[in-house]
């Protein structure tokens, strides 16, 4: 018959990065399992498998469903990841929901912290790009022909491992948590991307406008303040995330029908139809 027994591993911890309902947040508090026959009197033992689980889209507008797969085995240059958290992003939302396509089924997560035997606590890159085509040349990653990404192309964090196809894109976390680390991968390097490429235009007497004060809007707002003398005015039909994106650093915070400044670099983290209309409103002869 079959013995099957948990694996005191450390587990994952679950926080402010957000987890796909209770049944996600039950499967990986489960944490490593495996499966091995055990023998009759007087036969050798042999073990089958080890298990681990995932939670998968099958189809959309479907919940998530929780399967028992064999563990990742690294090919090459690879690493596994025992993922330690892993964030909820919008577009993993739409993804369930149908409102955007992708290959399935796939395991979601693509914002992913974790441990790698003989690394230590690392936070995923989850552009995997080649490094050699003309764009990986001038760091433009996401745009290589032949990146994969984990959670739309292949298989990503939502489950308790993840296979990464080097090392390279692995960052050590250090002293960071990895439950707060995890959506630094997509929340945090979006909008560091595009206020380090609008610097030039952000010098003293400049106004940074931020359209949207949720995850994205919020660490645009603490970039500019870090990095430029601009003065940033986050816009925000939420009046709690307007007073949120004042404590963050923002000089000022304003409902979208409000009268609103133009501005030297308009910061588009919505994206909806209406906020891009606002922003060619807003922005500047040879702004940004």
């Amino acid at each position: 018959m079959y013995h099957v027994s948990p694996l005191p591993s450390g587990g994952c911890r679950q926080g402010d990065c957000g987890v796909v309902g209770a049944d996600f947040a039950s499967f990986i508090a489960s944490r490593w399992w495996i499966a091995s026959l055990r023998p009759a009197a007087g036969r050798p033992r042999r073990v089958v498998w080890a298990l681990m689980r995932a939670a998968v889209l099958r189809s959309p507008g479907e919940p998530l469903v929780l399967e028992d797969r064999r563990d990742l085995q690294p090919v090459g240059a690879q690493r596994v990841v025992r993922v330690l958290a892993a964030g909820v992003c919008h577009s993993d939302l739409h993804m369930i929901d149908g409102a955007i396509g992708g290959p399935l089924s796939r395991v979601l997560g693509h914002e992913i912290a974790g441990h790698v035997e003989g690394i230590g606590e690392v936070l995923v890159y989850p552009c995997w790009a080649d490094g050699t085509c003309e764009y990986c040349r001038r760091g433009l990653e996401q745009l290589c022909p032949a990146a994969a990404s984990p959670g739309w192309t292949v298989d990503g964090g939502f489950a308790e491992q993840v296979l990464v196809p080097h090392p390279r894109f692995l960052l050590p976390l250090g002293d960071l948590d990895p439950v707060r680390a995890a959506p630094l991968a997509d929340a945090g390097v979006t909008p560091y991307r595009a206020v380090r490429r609008a610097l030039p235009w952000l010098t003293a007497g400049a106004t940074a406008l931020v359209i949207g004060a949720g995850g994205l809007g919020q660490f645009a707002i603490q970039y500019l303040r870090l990095l430029s003398a601009a003065t940033v005015v986050a816009v925000d039909p939420s009046e709690p995330k307007r007073r949120r994106a004042l404590s963050l650093g923002a000089h000022d915070a304003a409902a979208p029908g409000d009268d609103l400044p133009t501005a030297a670099a308009v910061f588009d983290l919505v994206g909806s139809d209406a906020t891009l209309r606002q922003a060619v409103k807003l922005v500047r002869p040879a702004g940004l």
